[in-house]
Formats: C-alpha cells, sequence, structure tokens
C-alpha cells in the first residue's frame, strides 16, 4: 500500500490515466471526422445522381411537351384525333410544362437549395450564347423566322413558356379563323417543335455528359 500510495506511484498512474483520456479522445475524434466524412461523401453522391436523374428525365418531358404539341394540332385538323380530345391533351401538356420547368430550374440553381454549376463545361453551357435557335416572327409566315444564339439556360427556358402558350392557345382558338391549322401557324408551337427534337434535345445531351464526367471526377471510387 506505501507503494502504491507513494508519490511516484500516483504520478505513473496519473499519468497513465492521462493517457488514456487522450487516446480516447484521439479515438472519438477520429470516429466523428470519418462520420462526417462519411455523410458528407453521402451528400454530394446523392446530389450528384439527383442532378444525374433530372438531366435524363427532362430529355423524356421535352419530347413529350413536343409530341403533345403534335397531338394538339392533329385534333385540331381531326387526324387520328378529334377537336373533343383537346382538353384532356393541353391538361397533358400544363403538367408535362410544369415537370419540364422544374427540372430546367432545379438543375441549373439546385434542388435543395441554391448552388452554382461547379464545371467550366457546364458553367459555358448553360451561361454563354452556343446554341443555335430557330425564332419564328409571326404566325402567318412559318418561313419568317430568325436565327438566335442562346445559352442552355435561355433557350429551356424559352421552350417551357412556349409550351405554356400552346396549351393556351389549344384551349382558346380565334373563333374568327377556321380551327383547322390554327396550332400550325402559331409561331410558340413552331418555336416548340423546331428547336425541342434538335438543338435542345442535343443541348440537354451534352449537359448529362458533362455531369457524368463532373460526378466521375468528384466523387471518389
Amino acid at each position: 500500500m506505501r507503494l502504491l500510495s507513494s508519490k511516484a506511484a500516483l504520478q505513473v498512474v496519473t499519468g497513465f490515466r492521462l493517457k488514456v483520456l487522450l487516446l480516447a479522445i484521439g479515438i472519438l475524434v477520429l470516429h466523428v471526422g470519418s462520420f462526417a466524412a462519411i455523410v458528407g461523401y453521402m451528400n454530394r453522391a446523392t446530389a450528384y445522381l439527383q442532378d444525374l436523374t433530372a438531366a435524363g428525365n427532362i430529355l423524356d418531358t421535352m419530347y413529350r411537351a413536343a409530341t403533345l404539341g403534335l397531338v394538339l394540332e392533329a385534333a385540331q385538323r381531326s387526324f387520328g384525333f378529334v377537336p373533343g380530345d383537346t382538353d384532356q391533351y393541353a391538361a397533358e401538356l400544363d403538367d408535362v410544362q410544369a415537370q419540364f420547368d422544374t427540372l430546367h430550374q432545379g438543375i441549373y440553381l439546385g434542388f435543395g437549395g441554391l448552388r452554382s454549376l461547379n464545371s467550366p463545361q457546364l458553367q459555358s453551357l448553360w451561361h454563354d450564347p452556343t446554341i443555335t435557335a430557330v425564332t419564328f416572327l409571326d404566325g402567318t409566315n412559318p418561313t419568317n423566322t430568325t436565327i438566335t444564339q442562346m445559352s442552355l439556360f435561355n433557350l429551356g427556358t424559352m421552350y417551357t413558356t412556349a409550351a405554356r402558350d400552346v396549351h393556351y392557345a389549344a384551349l382558346h382558338p380565334d373563333p374568327s379563323i377556321p380551327l383547322a391549322g390554327q396550332l400550325a401557324l402559331n409561331r410558340q408551337w413552331l418555336f416548340l417543335q423546331a428547336n425541342g427534337p434538335g438543338e435542345l434535345f442535343a443541348a440537354y445531351t451534352k449537359s448529362l455528359d458533362y455531369m457524368v464526367i463532373r460526378a466521375q471526377d468528384q466523387i471518389p471510387t
């Protein structure tokens, strides 16, 4: 007992306890750091997966909007559809347009909060006017067009606006002119068909490619 209660023994015991305490603190810090790193990795992976999913889904909604535009125009001409089908397919176009706008804005601005595109290729594609788009100047002469260079953000925004206008035009035809052919001469309907399946599809596909490359570069495997 004298040996254990001696000053030297107490110093040894106290030093040992201090080392054990420091070791426990170190292990705790290591576990907390590892957990934070894992959570951060999972959050980044989840965010990139969400972006990739949205980039794929927007291609589908873009084509559906263009297709529904064709259906509404055909219904006006009673070609495979009848004017009575207009309400149903106009409602579908309205839903698709809302989905498209949500995906377009989310890919650019973020889904869980505002963020910038952290890739030079994506920034250039979405910000710079590098995409060739056809705009129609009036609704009486489909050949009266102009070629405009746009960014992907601007072109996608104009596409959703065109889909919204086509939805309205289909439900509110001009009674002063024959129904057949009204949408076919609508400049927003023409914009939808001319730019969606061509330039816009190619741009969104390129955006998806860049997102895949970004995910591979920034998420370690």
